[in-house]
């Protein structure tokens, strides 16, 4: 990739302008039989919800640990699990190619989306609730109805599976990323494709935009989280450092901090502006799935392929 102007990298180094944050091993829910997929606060940051390749969903009082609601219906493992902004709906994506919605307050199962022909990989909403997303291995996105469940359309474009989908704020753009090695933008009016983006040698595990819509990051299994320039779209700098295969991501709510789940089983928190690297995380056995922050990122959860989650208490 030739890369024109200035690219700053970002090396994963300590600076004296690092954040003055840390986080503390708070408590692990164990309830799951298999490896966890998937983790995701609900917007109220009561619950916290888990997909599982024990082919459940588990919902758990965030600040007790413990279970209120154990969700049963997908016929294979669970990938992927979303609240809807308002908390009354959950959606997940599974191995059985349907995307399921639940209801959060019942525990009780509302409606179930079919069309994808392959692994539903990532599922997310909008941020006004209007537009569910679903990414498959089926190398497709498809935009749901948030209220109805209607299939509204279908993107077409990744040349291998889609294993990541993330909205921006204002809910103009899709971003994805994929097996192709490479992340796509798209107009979520048109379905037309606004860009893609190339830099990564590997699968991209996983997208997500900061608070203000300006940065997008995308990790790999490459070891590299590129950040994108949505102005431009043009790459503002990388966070080198991880030794393995980066699976997961996510922005605090202040957007300062950048959490990353790897295959080595850390998660590793970054100064999201200067790419320097705050702390590692170790507790997981296994690798690292998904981690999420908690709405006023007090809080932030890992799901494990050792089958657990890990809850650690974030401090300033």
């Amino acid at each position: 990739m030739k890369i024109t102007g200035t690219l700053l990298i970002l090396l994963a180094l300590f600076s004296p302008n690092t954040l003055a944050v840390t986080a503390v091993y708070k408590d692990e829910f164990i309830g799951h039989s298999d490896a966890v997929n998937s983790v995701a606060f609900s917007p109220n940051g009561k619950l916290l919800a888990s997909g599982s390749w024990d082919k459940t969903v588990q919902l758990w009082e965030s600040e007790t640990g413990e279970q209120k609601w154990l969700l049963t219906g997908h016929m294979a493992s669970v990938v992927t699990v979303a609240f809807s902004p308002e908390d009354k709906t959950l959606a997940s994506g599974s191995a059985d190619k349907t995307v399921r919605l639940w209801d959060t307050a019942r525990g009780t199962a509302k409606q179930m989306l079919t069309g994808h022909t392959d692994v539903v990989t990532s599922v997310t909403f909008s941020r006004d609730g209007k537009t569910l997303a679903s990414g498959s291995a089926d190398k497709t996105i498809r935009l749901w109805d948030g209220k109805t469940g209607d299939l509204i359309q279908t993107f077409t474009g990744h040349t291998d599976a889609v294993y990541s989908v993330a909205f921006s704020r204002d809910g103009t753009v899709l971003a994805s990323g994929g097996n192709d090695k490479t992340v796509r933008l798209w107009d979520t009016e048109t379905g037309k494709l606004i860009q893609t983006l190339t830099g990564h040698t590997e699968s991209v595990n996983s997208v997500a935009f900061n608070r203000d819509d300006k940065v997008l990051a995308s990790g790999s299994a490459d070891k590299i989280v590129w950040l994108w320039d949505t102005e431009t779209w043009q790459p503002k700098g990388r966070v080198i450092g991880h030794t393995d295969f980066v699976t997961s991501m996510a922005f605090s709510p202040k957007g300062d901090v950048l959490a990353t789940g790897c295959v080595d089983t850390t998660v590793q928190l970054w100064d999201a502006k200067t790419g320097a690297r705050l702390q590692t995380l170790k507790g997981h056995t296994e690798w690292v799935t998904s981690v999420a922050f908690n709405p006023k990122g007090s809080l932030l959860a890992s799901g494990g392929a050792d089958g657990t989650v890990q809850l650690w208490i974030m401090t300033e």
